[in-house]
């Protein structure tokens, strides 16, 4: 796969590159443009952008349409549109080269439709993504008209990403605070929602293979719903990749040692890649693969003992969520600290105990807006609107609460960022040798094995992909 990436960028540096020179230079002459749109729409509280496949030009344009401009009742993937409007070339502004970020995506211009400006649909081109956005507006439609405007905002932000609609204060408190990630839909919401999925199937009593099977659909109909956003498709792919293989194990194809959390992240970053090479500059993708990356080589790094109690009380399993959270919270935080201090600028001490408190809320709010979306047609949609409505608002007082300490957020200077990034790294480096260590010494008592399996006598045999010796083992047992 890797050799076929490589292969892949050869080919794409050969073919000859899109005049980016010459459409910028057009760019503040356009006054009205024609073309197809190419992205899932964000929309805002007085926006919305979409990115514009060009018609007369060979390039893409990204669209910002301003309240006041005339505009169709819903503007969807797949729209062929007529824009009036006034065209700009990208700048760099405080530090950021907005040219360079559309550059790496295909995009030479912005262009921007106000007051008096004409949108006019002019045809449109089927596809399964353009269903897909349709379905996700619908949602959100519905999701708006039930609720308060501000609590329909904190809905949108937590289901669907769309932080554009947020008050000004309610962003600044989620970004102060360090748990912006809970407005951009990444691997945490996918988890939580295909947890649901996975306890429904558990109590149906669905054979194990089947069950991942539906997961994997499940995955992939939200990015379908959602959005191919750079988060979504990492997590998307993980969760294909560790689907697939598991299901292959259980049938006895392969065997369970080679289904690798790690082999799903760079399985996702290729695929990633493949649709973008230049991805990995984006800071999304930077924060998305280091966080994920780093909850995986961390938790691997995590002793396992073997002295849990086999019927935990009910405070042994708290104490011991409130771990692994404030773990996995732990080490994503050590995987962008570099990232947050080089890009922004910016350190966040707290942010451990933010999560802590923010997280589980937020889970809280995000199945009581997911049985809302899936009930909005029955008798059980009004109840249920009202617990999401105290839900959110409950959140949003707790985030505004939490943004006012002042040690939320502490601005670094490049050379702090550099001592940060330094410290992380020595931390891990420490505390992996400390485990490694220490997991030599267990396996050598027959304690537990590397990486936490059972000694090797208490394996099932190696049937190297036998299925119907596997099968039979799998019944005696």
């Amino acid at each position: 796969m890797l050799l076929a990436v490589i292969a892949l960028g050869v080919v794409r540096g050969a073919l000859p590159a899109p005049e980016f020179d010459l459409l910028r230079e057009r760019a503040p002459f356009l006054r009205e443009i024609t073309g197809t749109v190419v992205s899932y729409p964000e929309i805002g509280r007085t926006w919305q952008t979409f990115d514009l496949e060009l018609t007369a030009l060979a390039g893409k344009i990204r669209v910002t349409i301003w309240d006041g401009a005339d505009v169709p009742s819903r503007i969807t993937l797949g729209d062929i549109l007529r824009i009036q409007g006034l065209g700009k070339v990208p700048e760099v502004d405080d530090g950021f080269d907005d040219r360079a970020y559309l550059q790496r995506q295909g995009i030479f211009a912005r262009f921007s439709a106000g007051d008096g400006d004409v949108v006019e649909r002019i045809g449109m081109e089927p596809s399964v993504w353009r269903a897909g956005d349709l379905l996700r507006q619908r949602m959100m439609n519905r999701v708006a008209d039930a609720l308060p405007v501000d609590e329909a905002a904190m809905a949108l932000g937590l289901l669907f990403g769309m932080d554009g609609l947020l008050p000004t204060e309610d962003r600044d408190a989620f970004r102060s605070t360090g748990v912006a990630h809970l407005l951009a839909v990444s691997g945490l919401h996918l988890g939580l929602l295909l947890a649901v999925v996975w306890m429904v199937l558990g109590v149906l009593r669905v054979r194990r293979v089947i069950a991942y099977g539906c997961v994997i659909c499940a995955a992939v109909a939200v990015l379908w719903v959602i959005g191919p956003r750079t988060s979504l498709v990492r997590a998307t792919g993980m969760v294909v990749c560790s689907g697939l293989g598991m299901a292959l194990a259980d049938l006895g194809v392969i065997s369970r040692r080679w289904v690798d959390s790690m082999r799903g992240i760079w399985f996702a970053a290729l695929l990633v890649l493949v649709a973008n090479p230049d991805a990995w500059c984006d800071v999304s993708f930077q924060l998305s693969f280091a966080a994920t990356a780093a909850i995986v080589a961390g938790w691997r790094m995590m002793p396992r003992n073997g002295k849990e109690s086999e019927s935990p009380g009910f405070g042994e399993r708290v104490a011991t969520r409130i771990r692994d959270l404030a773990a996995v919270s732990l080490w994503a935080q050590a995987g962008v600290i570099p990232v947050v201090a080089f890009q922004f600028g910016t350190f966040h001490p707290a942010v451990v105990v933010w999560n802590l408190i923010a997280v589980p809320w937020a889970t809280l709010c995000l199945w009581t807006e997911a049985a809302f979306v899936a009930a909005s047609r029955t008798p059980l949609a009004a109840p249920i609107a009202s617990i999401l409505t105290w839900e959110l608002a409950r959140f949003r007082d707790l985030m505004e609460a939490m943004g006012r300490f002042s040690i939320s957020e502490v601005p670094v200077t490049p050379a702090m960022a550099v001592w940060l990034t330094g410290l992380v790294a020595v931390t891990v480096g420490a505390y992996y040798w400390e485990s490694s260590s220490s997991s030599r010494t267990l396996k050598s008592t027959s304690i537990v094995s590397s990486r936490g399996r059972a000694p090797l006598r208490e394996r099932g045999p190696r049937f190297r992909g036998d299925r119907r010796l596997w099968m039979k083992y799998r019944r005696s047992k």
